[in-house]
């Protein structure tokens, strides 16, 4: 599979996840604001770091469209880390080996912090989720029926990060 396939795989995903979150989050709450960001219905910039073995997607909150675009969701590729791993790439921020280049990982990370008094969630870093992907894992979208496959995949998981944070609270 070619870069350029692997980069149209990604997108197909994103655009996926998050238009099942903006479509089933009202099934959950009347307050969007209540959610943390990551689950929030607003515009995002997607930063896919491309990395030897795989891709670090960065997902930053823009509700000022600040790239004036016309898409909710806009990925942006950013090639300088081809040379590098994905595991190289994250250094210190990750156990060295957890992302082994030979599995097809898909490691999410999304921090949130809940202000006692206010109950308002709080972002603990610059960015609202962070997933690290293999290139294998990718792949796995391969025939000729990868659109409906990765966008099945993604209404399910975005299905589940819904279901998982509400049943928390619960």
């Amino acid at each position: 599979m070619t870069p350029e396939e692997r980069r149209e795989r990604l997108a197909n995903y994103w655009t996926h996840y998050y238009d099942e979150l903006r479509r089933q989050l009202s099934n959950y709450t009347t307050d969007p604001e209540s959610v943390p960001h990551a689950l929030r219905d607003h515009e995002r910039r997607i930063q896919a770091r491309e990395c030897k073995d795989g891709y670090v997607v960065v997902h930053f909150s823009d509700p000022e469209n600040v790239h004036s675009s016309d898409h909710p969701d806009r990925l942006e590729l950013i090639t300088d880390h081809q040379n590098e791993t994905v595991g190289e790439l994250m250094g210190r921020e990750i156990p060295q080996d957890s992302v082994p280049s030979d599995t097809p990982f898909w490691v999410t990370h999304a921090p949130f912090l809940k202000n006692q008094t206010t109950g308002e969630y709080q972002l603990m870093a610059g960015w609202e989720r962070r997933d690290l992907i293999a290139n294998r894992r990718i792949e796995q979208w391969n025939d000729e029926q990868w659109r409906e496959q990765s966008g099945e995949e993604a209404i399910a998981q975005a299905e589940e990060d819904l279901r998982n944070f509400f049943n928390r609270l619960s």
